[in-house]
């Protein structure tokens, strides 16, 4: 994602804020739609942890996905 003012192409680090057209940081969200994920939802979740919100939107999950997603800090939607 390139941040105005920057050249088309440059990217931002990793959890650098980049800034919106009225000047204030914009923040990112990361979406993930999961159902019984149990073995590998953590794996995913720790790799957008540089996300600024993390969501998790379970589809009926009869496993531990809700929990280990609550607990590792993403907001979960049932």
């Amino acid at each position: 994602m390139s941040a105005p003012g920057r050249p088309k192409g440059e990217l931002l680090p990793l959890g650098g804020k980049a800034p919106s057209a009225k000047g204030a940081p914009m923040t990112f969200s990361v979406i993930v739609i999961a159902k019984n994920e149990e073995p590998s939802i953590a794996r995913a979740l720790r790799s957008v942890a540089w996300a600024d919100e993390i969501v998790v939107v379970d589809s009926g999950s009869s496993d531990r996905t809700v929990d280990i997603a609550r607990k590792l800090g993403a907001k979960v939607t049932v």
